[in-house]
């Protein structure tokens, strides 16, 4: 007796986007491939239940970001050989180890090991598989007018392609949610979700493991120095001599620490405590610009405008209480 077509999943092949790809057997007759992964269809989750495929609702990516595609593989044995993708794709490896081929030189090799997250933009030819054995991961696809912004700020592969993040088991946790929502039926409240939870993951992307013990001391010594003396005059020079290192080499101790330079980072310093004292006190503006270690009132207010969007005096009458 014919019956109705036995839906099966096969393991993913080595040309697909991030997921499995499948296959539909009817019982008794020839094989069908269905289109392949990366089309985005609504409920392929009913025929491969470790890929999902959302199609956002209209709308939602203008909002900064939507997710389009989410999922794991468990031994992974096959490689991803000279793909691109057309949205951006995050893999995490959670067990085994391999290699990344990226960019204009897709056979240059990116040692990829347990809890490595390794970034896929779009139109960027890529390779990447385990080297031996097999290996497992968690992987998403996401777009939106937001990357742009965060590719500004060194993420998603804008400066180096493999991420070793602080804590591999939180940002698992961060994929699987992702996985879960994708796998819910389309509706608009699980893609405006799904997009805040695509901002906390990248998120937890920017908190990495320093690359040695030595270079997190040290940057955590020059934001404390940055800290202690951001109201009085100090120089990248000066500091540099203090923790006896080269300019250089604070720079990047500062800024794998804070995401900032350390001159950005003392203007964040300045600005956070001259709000606090516009907001608080009666002090005139000039006196909160000396507080926070600007001589020159014209200086500070300028600064302060470009900044923060409004001058002092204006930010006080906006923000502030009124003193009689």
């Amino acid at each position: 007796m014919r019956g109705r077509p036995v839906l099966r999943s096969v393991r993913p092949g080595g040309t697909s986007p991030p997921g499995p790809s499948c296959c539909c057997r009817a019982a008794g007759g020839p094989t069908r491939r269905l289109p392949r992964a990366g089309s985005r269809l609504e409920g392929i989750s009913d025929l491969s239940p470790h890929s999902w495929y959302p199609v956002p609702t209209p709308g939602v990516e203008e909002t900064g970001l939507a997710l389009t595609g989410a999922g794991r593989i468990e031994g992974q044995g096959r490689k991803v050989t000279g793909r691109a993708l057309e949205a951006y794709g995050a893999v995490l490896v959670t067990r085994g180890s391999g290699g990344l081929g990226h960019g204009r030189n897709p056979e240059s090799c990116h040692r990829i090991t347990e809890g490595t997250l390794f970034w896929l933009p779009p139109h960027v030819l890529h390779s990447y598989g385990p080297d031996r054995g097999t290996w497992s991961e968690r992987w998403v696809l996401f777009q939106g007018p937001a990357t742009a912004a965060y590719e500004k700020l060194g993420l998603l592969g804008a400066g180096e392609p493999t991420v070793r993040p602080a804590d591999p088991r939180k940002l698992e946790s961060a994929f699987d949610e992702l996985a879960g929502m994708a796998a819910r039926p389309a509706s608009l409240a699980r893609d405006l979700a799904a997009g805040a939870a695509l901002q906390r993951l990248i998120a937890l992307t920017s908190c990495v493991s320093a690359p040695t013990a030595t270079r997190s001391s040290l940057g955590e010594q020059a934001v404390a120095l940055l800290e202690e003396y951001a109201f009085e005059p100090l120089s990248l020079t000066h500091l540099a001599r203090r923790l006896t290192v080269a300019p250089d080499t604070l720079t990047a101790a500062v800024r794998q620490a804070t995401g900032s330079t350390p001159t950005e980072y003392l203007l964040r310093v300045r600005l956070i405590r001259a709000k606090t004292l516009l907001t608080t006190t009666d002090l005139a503006v000039a006196a909160v610009g000396r507080r926070v270690g600007y001589q020159d009132p014209a200086y500070f207010s300028r600064l302060f405008a470009h900044r923060v969007g409004l001058p002092p005096s204006a930010f006080r009458r906006q923000q502030g209480t009124t003193f009689a």
